[in-house]
């Protein structure tokens, strides 16, 4: 039975499986080919806690100016967010492809080399700005900390090199922007410090005046009282301006170290095997849905037959049901043909 209906319905058993067969073969070796270099990182930072007190208090009156109390922690979804965002893929469009071309020479730049085309500068820019952001993913490993990168492109070397490209941007941000931060809480504290310095100057004269009108204060009670105040003001202004010399000098030394770290744990490295399309993968899965398609309109054709074959009568239903159908839609067609030639 089963050899039968595979025989008798052979155009879509075998004809058909053939067919989308070799048309999938032709269509993945037709569609170009992608590599994807992958490259893993790992944010680290070194925090300096600012010490308690007088510099705890400072630390967060430059928070609210909007320093950062040294650089910070920060989320590894920063860094994959900062992979997609338009300065940094203005900047990797921008560098010149050294893996293509003869060895020495200027290579283009990857807005050329992508050629996704543009009428201007700038619509070529967006067009490979949306390129780019389709073939670059980021996976953030929330346990461990780490930001896989991936760049997926039709040359395994070039994806190679832009995949690196991306990690130096990461860098730069950490070495050049990132500093931002602590050179600004160093700026604020420098000049805080200057305040102190010159309070400190000021209270300290006016006490040395004081006891140089008064001698003998100490029989005074009103006297001994202002040169009491007088002093504690000069105490609390000499432990403040303390902390923030303490504060000061580890905001030098944020301004260098305080800054996040990017580790490499595993740099791009030249793909080897494509990553699309999976031939062999395509070509499988398309016999195998092409098989049983095909197998099920054979049991659908031969079901068809049976039944038409063993109740006439529903035979001649069906007949009468697709006569009247044909009479219906020749009727309709020309009174469309009519319309639509009155109109015009």
């Amino acid at each position: 039975m089963l050899g039968a209906v595979f025989l008798r319905r052979w155009r879509w058993t075998m004809l058909f499986p053939a067919l989308v067969v070799v048309l999938t073969i032709v269509l993945v070796f037709v569609v170009s080919s992608r590599y994807t270099s992958e490259a893993i990182v790992l944010p680290e930072s070194r925090t300096a806690t600012p010490q308690g007190g007088a510099g705890a208090a400072l630390g967060g009156l430059a928070g609210l100016a909007g320093l950062a109390a040294g650089a910070g922690a920060s989320s590894p979804k920063l860094y994959a967010d900062l992979v997609t965002t338009e300065t940094t893929l203005d900047e990797v469009l921008a560098r010149r492809v050294t893996s293509v071309g003869p060895a020495g020479s200027q290579g283009p730049t990857l807005l050329e080399w992508l050629d996704v085309g543009g009428k201007t500068h700038g619509d070529s820019l967006y067009d490979a700005r949306r390129y780019l952001m389709r073939r670059v993913t980021t996976e953030v490993n929330r346990e461990t900390g780490t930001v896989t990168l991936r760049v997926a492109l039709n040359d395994p070397k070039v994806a190679t090199e832009v995949a690196r490209w991306f990690v130096q941007e990461l860098n730069q941000f950490n070495s050049m922007r990132r500093q931002t931060s602590g050179r600004n809480r160093r700026v604020f504290l420098e000049n805080r410090l200057a305040e102190l310095e010159k309070e400190q100057r000021t209270v300290s004269d006016s006490l040395k005046t004081f006891f140089e009108a008064n001698r003998q204060y100490q029989d005074a009670p009103a006297l001994l009282f202002e040169s009491r105040r007088r002093q504690a003001r000069l105490d609390q202004i000499t432990e403040v301006l303390n902390n923030v010399r303490r504060d000061y000098e580890n905001a030098r030394t944020d301004e260098v170290n305080d800054t996040p770290l990017l580790t490499i744990v595993e740099p791009p490295t030249v793909p080897v095997r494509r990553s699309f399309p999976e031939r062999k993968l395509l070509v499988l899965l398309a016999a195998v849905s092409s098989l049983l398609i095909g197998m099920a309109m054979a049991y659908l054709g031969e079901a068809v037959r049976q039944w038409n074959r063993t109740d006439s009568e529903g035979r001649a239903d069906m007949e009468a049901a697709w006569a009247e159908a044909r009479r219906g839609i020749g009727r309709v067609l020309p009174l469309r043909s009519r319309d639509g030639s009155g109109g015009g």
